[in-house]
């Protein structure tokens, strides 16, 4: 309960556990606000056939990186193990893909979406193959047609965001036979 709880205080932020208000954008977590909110949330995720915690856990992970409180990157190789946040928190939100309760896939689809769309928070490597993977599975695999369609529509602006990634990485490093998008 104490997980869920903090969950829906971090939703509903009035300026109270991360420092700023609801509605606020573009107010960046330091380092020591990053791993006290993580924490509990990536917990959260953790917790499997409870989507009533985990759902609001996944949709608050989803609004820190939408409002570009939560930023960052991971290293070249973009591994799922990695404890960088962005890792940690691509890998608590995959790993609900999983589940069979329709407002869960929906938060996961549109998490993962923000993830890979935003132009602060990198997500590349396996860390993508990753959502790109789960987001798939859901369009072919959901039993919700609105499901279904909410992750096929996500796989095609996936793609242009990757696309203009690589040619962005190859104008600035043209040497290099390999660089991270």
């Amino acid at each position: 309960m104490l997980t869920r709880r903090m969950c829906k205080a971090l939703l509903d932020d009035d300026g109270g556990v991360l420092g700023f208000g609801a509605g606020t954008t573009g107010r960046v977590l330091g380092t020591d606000a990053t791993e006290r909110v993580l924490g509990p949330l990536v917990a959260a995720c953790e917790v499997r056939g409870l989507a009533k915690v985990v759902e609001p856990a996944v949709t608050c992970l989803q609004k820190l990186v939408s409002n570009g409180h939560l930023v960052g990157g991971m290293t070249s190789e973009g591994l799922l193990v990695e404890q960088t946040p962005a890792a940690r928190v691509v890998a608590a939100v995959v790993g609900c893909g999983e589940s069979s309760d329709e407002r869960l896939q929906l938060a996961v689809v549109k998490a993962l979406l923000s993830f890979v769309s935003s132009p602060t928070f990198r997500v590349h490597g396996e860390c993508l193959l990753r959502a790109v993977r789960v987001i798939f599975n859901l369009a072919i695999g959901s039993p919700f047609d609105a499901i279904q369609t909410a992750a096929a529509g996500a796989l095609q602006q996936f793609l242009p965001v990757v696309v203009d990634r690589a040619t962005v990485a190859r104008q600035e490093h043209p040497n290099w036979s390999s660089v991270e998008v």
